[in-house]
């Protein structure tokens, strides 16, 4: 009985021990697959830093990379890094210098990220160094795991912080609400605040207070997850004083999607803002100036006209676009007049100059003309700016005070000529009178029928004659005068003489 007893008990302890070494390499299959399953290379070591075990991933990877050490087994890991040499030497030393520590239970754990790049791709990994726990003899892992996605996605982080910290542009992190969360240099420089005098208040402080906004609207549709387009608007600096802003703003959403705050990039358009009112007062300036503004491109072809130009030329803005200023032109000018023009301002000068050009009713004007190259950043000619008062009027004064002056002149001529003659006749007088008075003399004195009395007679009419025609000139001179065209003309019709008695 006991010799059964004793035979059933030894075959039940076979049995368990069949179950149990079948549960302890069903364990060891189970560890050896999770073991393989993760992406981390890892191997165990013993107490000299020896290999005992690898998983998959550390031999695939020593396989792909041509390593010595891609079963393990064999290996002594702790000598090959304190005998590694070129490049990677130090931090494989200093792994190694960490394995001691480890295993002399100096140190619990160690971790090191270094770079192991191939000539076609940058990688990035970090080695973790720990002991297993409990009795026993000391076994350590090390664990090598790819963090290059990981690295890539800090140096885009780092990327994208430098960009922030570099903008001149004011870029702003805030909640749902509207409270500052972030903000880079470049809104100090724009706002005039400081990051600790700003981030946890609302971002409304930057909006005046008569000036209405849409910050409100924007956030609730940034909340709602709707689009937001760039807008133009005003906004208070610290100092009160108030800038031009471009806007733009956008929702931060975390992992999964979900909008959690929102970002805005503000840009400084002060001046171009102001760039642009003087642009519209100057083109205010021009399009209503009353000189006529024309501008071309650098071939002569007309690109704009003021209204100024419709109006003295008579031609509309539609007819003269794309053509020359040709189309005014009169024909009173030279070869040699437009070649002079056209070297000017070819070369980068300023023609001034008057022109008579011809309007659509072929009607000729005087045009004071200045034509101004504009060039570009690299000094190329691109357009020609023309200005042209028109100087019409001002030449038929002009004209008008030239015969004026040119009637002075000869009036002074007649003027000075029929003083002469008052002069010679005054003389004449002067001269005949005895002559006359003698002769009548001799009339009175000498008997009818002495042939001297007929003599005398005859002198007497004849100088009697002159004298009547002197008399008669001087009243002509004295109550004749009529004016013509600003000229004294002198009523000079024949006077009659006298029927002898």
């Amino acid at each position: 009985m006991e010799s059964k007893e004793r035979t059933r008990l030894l075959t039940e302890i076979k049995s368990l021990e069949g179950q149990l070494e079948l549960t302890l390499r069903e364990s060891q299959r189970l560890f050896q697959s999770a073991f393989d399953a993760l992406s981390t290379y890892i191997a165990i070591l013993d107490e000299k830093g020896a290999i005992m075990a690898v998983n998959a991933a550390w031999r695939r990877f020593a396989t792909s990379n041509y390593l010595m050490i891609a079963e393990g087994a064999g290996w002594n890991y702790l000598h090959l890094c304190e005998a590694a040499v070129g490049e990677g030497a130090e931090q494989a030393h200093a792994v190694a210098a960490a394995i001691r520590r480890v295993i002399s239970r100096e140190q619990d754990e160690f971790a090191l990220e270094y770079p192991c790049h191939r000539p076609t791709e940058q990688r990035w990994f970090i080695v973790r160094v720990t002991r297993f726990q409990g009795e026993g003899p000391i076994h350590v892992v090390v664990a090598h795991e790819d963090i290059t996605d990981r690295k890539r996605a800090e140096e885009a982080d780092q990327r994208l912080a430098f960009i922030v910290e570099s903008s001149n542009d004011a870029i702003i992190g805030m909640t749902l609400d509207g409270t500052v969360l972030t903000w880079n240099p470049g809104a100090a420089q724009i706002y005039g605040y400081a990051a600790e005098e700003i981030v946890g208040a609302p971002v409304s402080l930057l909006v005046p207070p008569d000036h209405p906004d849409r910050v409100d609207e924007i956030l609730e549709r940034i909340r709602r997850g709707e689009r937001i387009d760039p807008y133009e608007t005003v906004r208070i600096r610290k100092d009160g004083r108030l800038i031009d802003v471009s806007v733009t703003t956008s929702p931060i959403r975390d992992a999964e999607g979900k909008t959690v705050g929102a970002s805005s990039i503000t840009r400084d358009i002060s001046r171009r803002k102001t760039a642009e009112r003087e642009m519209r007062k100057l083109s205010s300036v021009i399009e209503q100036t009353d000189d006529v503004v024309v501008i071309t491109d650098r071939n002569g072809i007309i690109e704009y006209v003021n209204p100024a130009f419709e109006r003295k030329t008579g031609y509309t803005r539609e007819e003269v676009l794309g053509k020359t200023p040709r189309i005014v032109k009169s024909g009173k000018h030279g070869p040699d007049f437009y070649r002079n023009l056209w070297e000017t301002i070819l070369r980068g000068g300023v023609f001034r100059g008057e022109l008579v050009n011809q309007k659509k009713d072929g009607t000729l004007y005087y045009e004071e003309k200045t034509i101004t190259p504009i060039k570009n950043r690299k000094g190329e000619i691109t357009h020609y700016v023309s200005t042209g008062k028109d100087i019409t009027m001002r030449k038929e004064m002009e004209a008008a005070l030239e015969q004026a002056r040119a009637a002075t002149v000869e009036k002074e001529r007649l003027e000075g000529i029929r003083a002469l003659s008052m002069t010679y006749a005054h003389n004449i007088l002067n001269a005949i009178t005895p002559i006359k008075s003698y002769a009548e003399l001799i009339v009175k004195r000498t008997e009818p029928a002495d042939p001297k009395v007929k003599w005398a007679q005859a002198i007497v009419d004849g100088t009697g004659e002159v004298v009547r025609i002197i008399r008669k000139l001087e009243e002509i001179d004295r109550y004749s005068t009529t004016e013509r065209s600003g000229i004294k003309l002198f009523d000079v019709d024949p006077v009659k003489t006298e029927p002898k008695k």
